[in-house]
Order: C-alpha cells, then structure tokens, then sequence
C-alpha cells in the first residue's frame, strides 16, 4: 500500500491546492503522468460493437504498454451523444460499462471526461459524435422558440455544442446526464480520484471562434491562424448583451453618451452581428473605444459566468454528502490560445480575454492601446478567468477542490505568431499565485514524435510546483512515439508544498477502493 501511496502522491495532490501556495515546500515527489484514450474504441451505435474483437484487443494492447512506462489514469470522453443519443429518458453506459473494465483491469485509474459536445471536426478528432438528436430540437420550445446554438458574425450556425447563453435552459438536462452517470458508475469511485465537466467546445471553456460551422463554409476569419469569429449573433446572446448594457448604463441616454451613439432605446441595440460590422470594427481598431470594451467585458463574462454555473452545479452532485466521489478532485479544461499574439484577436473572439483598460487615445497605434493586464505578470489576460471562474467555485464551496487543465503545454515560441511557451509559463505562475493546481495537455498528437516538445513539457513540469503533472494526447501515439518511455520514466523530481502531504489519505482511501 505504501507503494501506491507515494507514487500517487502527485495525482492527488491538487485536492489540498487552496492550501498549498504559501506552505513550505518540502514534499519530494514526481508528476504524474496519464494518457488520453481514443475518442472512441470502437462505435457502440454499430450492431456488434461488444465483438470488434481486433479494436478491443489494441485497446487493452495499448494500456498495457503505457502501464509498463509507468503510466498512472487513462482519460476518457464520456459521450453525452452516445449515453443518451435517441432520447433524453433512456441512457445507455453498456458501452462505458466495457471501456472502463479494461482500464480498471489493466491497473489504471479512470478520469472521465463529461463530455457535452460534438466530436469529428476538430484537430486530431478521428472519430464523429454529434449532440443527442433531441437536444437541438428541444431547447428552442424551453427558450420560447429561440435558438440555443451559437450563430456566428458569419450567420452560421453551429450544432456542436449549447451556447453559453441557453445555459439556463439546457442546466437541466446536464444535469441528468451527470446524475445519470453518479448513480451508474458510483461504484467505481474509488477508481475515479478526478472528473472533468466538459463545458464547451472540444470540452473547453471558450467560443467556437474556429469551428466547424464556420471552417466548412470557408470563412476567412476562422482559418487557423487568423482572428477567428465572434459568436454573438444569436438571437439568445443579443438578448444577453442587451440586459447587461441596460443593467451597467440604466437609460440609452448614457449609453449614447459613453459611446457617442444615436439608439432610440436598447430594444434597438444589435452589435457585432454581421460580418461586414465586425470586420470594420476591427479595421477602425473599436474593441479599444469604450463600446468596445463594454462588448468583450460581456462577451468574455458570460463565458466565464457559464463556466462558474456548470461548475457548481457538477460539484453539487459528485461533492454532496453522501456521494461515493465526495472528496475527488474536479476539473475544467481551459484552452491555451496561443496565437495572434501581437494583436490578441485569437483570444478576444475565443472569449478570453476583454479589452477593459485599454487607452481610448485612437492616435496610437493598436499595439500602443492594449490593456496593461496582456502582459506577463498579468497572465496574459488570464488572471480574470481564474478570478471569476476558479476563485468563485472555492468561494461558493470552500471543500471542493478544483483543478485547471491546460493545453498546449508542448509549444515553443515562434517570432511575431506563437507565444505557447511563455502563456504556459504565465499559467505556471497565475497558478501559484492563486494556489490553483493545473495538469497540462500537449495540444497536438503528432508532438510526441518531437524531442523539444518534451524538453519543454519537461521544463514546465520541473519549475511550477502547481503543474501536477501531464495528460498526453493520445495513447495510440504515445504507444508509437519512441520518446515517451523515455520522457515516462525519467520525470524530474520536484518538490511540492508540504501541506499537501495530508492528501496521501485520500489517495489511501482511493487506492484501498480499487
């Protein structure tokens, strides 16, 4: 048992982390190290799924090399489109019930992933889910016949996942589906010391700011690496916009006066809907003008607020009294967005970042303009995501504990377009500073064949006590990559804050369940 103990140390050492920043450090211990599991092993809505006996056989072949290599938690995409696909009062997890005996059996813990978005369009997505037919059908009749999808700048709309403005109605039935997979899988919570809430597009929280809906029509804007679209176009969102403009200013009077507009009232108030609008927006530089920065202030809120919102309605079902997974670690996955660095457009229409602060002097030039807050020390723009989202959960539940995680952990500068390595970096310190664990990702698959891609995981890992560890993507490439064993077996020795040790009872109780 002592075995299990120290080397788990790292796994669990994210449930003491609103404790952890300003305790000695003295801990020595290495991250852990995970994989991702295939999207899907096989398809469960075939006819004979259970006796694809060749998926299967890679499956547990693939496990039990990366559990030689030292490998600790296989992470998987529970996918709400296939557990609940035809109807929103039948789930099947027959398909999870398999999946989860052979990582179990093959020595592994589980992080599942509540996954409430469409697969098949995005990088490195080799298999296609689309949301439960019912869903997109039923949510216009709760939102009095509006639309619950995102509509781009472009008017595309986009069916991959529920906009952050429907929210309210669709809380529902994720809730269902969270309930659903508590009371099936509760007895393997003891293989299960981390859940992850999808809450967005490929499970992130952000905008679909280059997604599918937009790509395949050949939008400029979304192909990577361009700016990306705004998401705002919906009926629900304008909505949205509306009420916060109203609730900050109170009459159009003083919204005209701070935005030196003409609306007869705020009925009349439709803003960056049309692409045409949006682009000389951005030509004429106006997310720095005072109407500028009070749309990014609510476009960057709502995402934020939505992923508050999910957030604490998950940690009230798995944290409750009572539950078999009370005391878990719970996870939100936060995208790294790392180009368009000098102008930060990628991030504004991914949602992250607001232009608030921003010089309202329009003789200089844009670079000039920019919020103090885009710097280093600042995160990037980061720093209010971790207030409004990760600090509001720990505020609303003191005992729950939560844990970001990161991709591109894997990235390196490049001149005038990428800056993966230092926003990795500017995490690693928000994270300290915020006593927040975080587990990185790599972003891309194909980096398990780059040496540098490791070299700088590697560095990450050795220099934030608060990087817990690392997820790669995915464990096919990782069984293939010649230099996995190696990054594996050879993870630097770190020390961590020493209050942290107490975890080890926890990853006692979750090492005896198994």
């Amino acid at each position: 048992m002592r075995f299990h103990i120290v080397h788990l140390l790292l796994f669990f050492v994210g449930i003491g982390g609103a404790e952890c920043a300003h305790s000695p450090v003295g801990e020595l211990g290495k991250p852990e190290i995970g994989a991702m599991a295939p999207l899907l092993v096989t398809d469960p809505r075939k006819p004979g799924w259970q006796e694809d006996k060749q998926s299967w056989k890679r499956f547990k072949k693939e496990l039990l090399q990366l559990k030689a290599m030292g490998f600790r938690a296989i992470t998987v995409d529970v996918w709400w489109g296939i557990v609940q696909q035809n109807s929103p009062a039948r789930f099947d997890w027959s398909y999870y019930d398999m999946v989860f005996s052979q990582i179990r059996d093959a020595g592994f813990f589980i992080v599942p992933i509540l996954s409430v978005h469409a697969c098949g369009t995005n990088v490195n997505d080799d298999s296609s889910v689309p949301l439960p037919s019912w869903i997109l059908k039923l949510v216009p009749t709760l939102a009095a016949g509006r639309d619950a999808a995102y509509v781009s700048e472009a008017g595309n709309r986009s069916e991959e996942v529920i906009s952050v403005w429907a929210t309210e109605y669709i809380l529902p039935y994720y809730r269902r589906f969270w309930e659903a997979f508590h009371d099936h899988f509760g007895n393997l919570s003891g293989s299960m010391p981390q859940l992850i809430v999808g809450v967005g597009p490929a499970g992130e929280l952000v905008y679909p700011s280059y997604h599918h809906h937009d790509r395949s029509k050949n939008y400029g804007p979304t192909q990577y690496p361009n700016r990306g679209a705004l998401q705002a176009s919906s009926t629900l969102a304008q909505e949205s916009l509306r009420l916060w403009l109203q609730s900050k200013y109170h009459s159009i009077d003083q919204l005209n006066r701070a935005w030196s507009t003409e609306f007869s009232n705020f009925l009349s108030v439709r803003l960056l809907a049309l692409s045409v609008e949006v682009e000389k927006f951005f030509a004429n530089h106006l997310q720095y003008s005072p109407m500028g920065q009070d749309f990014f202030d609510w476009y960057r809120d709502s995402l934020f607020h939505h992923g508050y919102v999910m957030g604490l309605a998950f940690s009230k079902i798995y944290q409750r009294e009572g539950s078999p997974f009370r005391g878990a670690r719970l996870a939100m996955k936060v995208p790294g967005i790392h180009w368009q660095f000098e102008n930060r457009m990628a991030q504004l229409t991914s949602g992250l970042l607001s232009t608030r602060g921003a010089s309202l002097d329009s003789s200089l030039s844009a670079f000039q303009r920019q919020p103090n807050d885009w710097n280093h020390d600042e995160g990037y723009g980061y720093r209010e995501l971790f207030r409004q989202v990760f600090r509001k959960l720990r505020r609303a539940e003191p005992r729950v504990d939560w844990v970001g995680i990161f991709n591109c952990g894997e990235l390196e500068n490049e001149e005038r377009f990428s800056r993966g390595y230092d926003l990795v970096t500017a995490i690693g310190k928000l994270a300290s500073q915020y006593e927040m664990p975080f587990v990185l990702e790599n972003a891309l698959a194909d980096s398990l064949f780059s040496q540098s891609a490791f070299d700088v995981l590697y560095s990450h890992l050795k220099n934030y006590p608060f990087f817990l560890g690392v997820t790669l993507l995915r464990q096919m490439q990782a069984v293939r990559s010649p230099l996995v064993k190696a990054f594996a077996t050879n993870l630097p020795t770190k020390e961590f804050p020493s209050s942290c040790a107490r975890l080890l009872l926890n990853a006692n109780r979750n090492s005896n369940q198994r």
